[in-house]
């Protein structure tokens, strides 16, 4: 689950009108590729443009999508802001599966149905959802290569730009981490790198070709140690997500007390027309999600020129310091039992929440307390 980053021109619409230091400049690129030969192999669905049994199966699965949007079961009613817990005050937009509404406290804007296991299968199913998505960026291979360049350089000056990576070796984790293309030069660098990636066919390609780890499933699901990294970060993917809350209470939870996280997000109405965005930010409804879990809160604003002359905007949410988050479900490792973790410090009977799971590596300092 990895969204879209297009190659651009980034014109910098902040700092008095100066380039980001956040986020390098790059050049426009051309669109026009010449498609690769395809193949009965995973390289074919790579090639510059998909087959015609591609776009057939992507078509049915957008039919799939639709009709199970609409059949109960399938999805979750969404009453409340994903972010502040607030009501909509009204409908923003009729989206392709689900309404968006907008919250009357802090601006949010979010999907009134988000998608269950089914739908999330179909929708990243394939390596086809990978060439879609970098195909405008001029990258048509995996393979570690020249046509990543611009791409790396991007992703390590924001990095970097946000006060990250500034020692060797740190431990880094990417949600939503795609082929893991990021996470094979920061091992380059000297870090300790690995990150995590719904798309099977992907990550699976990403490890063969990469050398890289990886871990398969939605990061809400995947056991990771307490208080372990120095950096979290996500490009262009918790708009994808539902449950913001526990997805970063669990970064909260992972990173060490002075980690940093830093996410980077799409942003303005041209996007409410994503089908697989659950969530469009305001920088407003950005700062109060990373303050909600961190000591220190900040967004900046990015606008950049598309290669096909559209202007989009994304921003950046860092946090520094976590805040410990009560009823974050930990994995005690010197019970092995799991205990639920209260802001007091006490731990209640074995009551778990999945989507927020941790593993300890350290002895629990607390006291079980007997239900009540």
């Amino acid at each position: 689950m990895h969204g879209d980053c297009p190659r651009a021109t980034y014109s910098g619409l902040f700092n008095d009108g100066k380039p980001s230091s956040l986020h390098p400049l790059r050049e426009a690129a051309s669109i026009n590729h010449r498609p690769t030969a395809a193949s009965a192999s995973e390289s074919a669905v790579t090639s510059a443009l998909p087959s015609r049994a591609s776009r057939l199966a992507a078509a049915l699965a957008q039919l799939a999508i639709a009709c199970l949007y609409r059949v109960p079961g399938f999805t979750r009613r969404v009453a409340s802001c994903p972010v502040c817990g607030g009501k909509p005050d009204r409908l923003e937009f009729n989206a392709q599966y689900s309404p968006l509404d907008r919250c009357g406290e802090c601006g949010h804007v979010y999907s009134r149905k988000t998608p269950k296991d089914l739908i999330l299968h179909l929708m990243y199913r394939d390596l086809e959802y990978w060439r879609s998505d970098k195909v405008h960026q001029g990258i048509s291979r995996i393979e570690y290569g020249p046509q990543w360049k611009e791409f790396l350089d991007a992703r390590i000056g924001s990095l970097k730009s946000a006060g990250a990576l500034m020692d060797v070796p740190e431990r880094y984790f990417e949600i939503g981490c795609s082929e893991g293309i990021l996470l094979r030069e920061l091992a380059n660098l000297g870090h300790e790198a690995l990150g995590c990636e719904c798309n099977r066919p992907t990550a699976e390609a990403g490890m063969k070709k990469l050398g890289v780890d990886i871990r398969i499933g939605l990061f809400e699901n995947i056991p990771l140690p307490r208080a372990h990294y120095d950096v979290v970060a996500s490009f262009h993917t918790i708009e994808h997500m539902p449950d913001l809350k526990s997805t970063f209470a669990k970064i909260a939870d992972i990173l060490k007390p002075d980690g940093l996280a830093l996410v980077e997000v799409p942003t303005g109405p041209e996007e409410y027309a994503n089908s697989d965005h659950v969530h469009f930010f305001s920088v407003g409804s950005l700062k109060r999600l990373m303050e909600n879990h961190f000591e220190q809160g900040e967004v900046i604003g990015n606008q950049y020129m598309s290669a096909g002359g559209v202007t989009i905007g994304s921003l950046y949410g860092i946090g520094r310091h976590p805040i410990a988050s009560p009823g974050v479900s930990v994995e005690c490792g010197s019970t092995g039992g799991g205990l639920k973790c209260t802001a007091s410090g006490t731990c209640s009977s074995p009551q778990t929440m999945p989507s927020a799971t941790a593993i300890s590596t350290q002895p629990c300092q607390t006291t079980p307390k007997s239900p009540t």
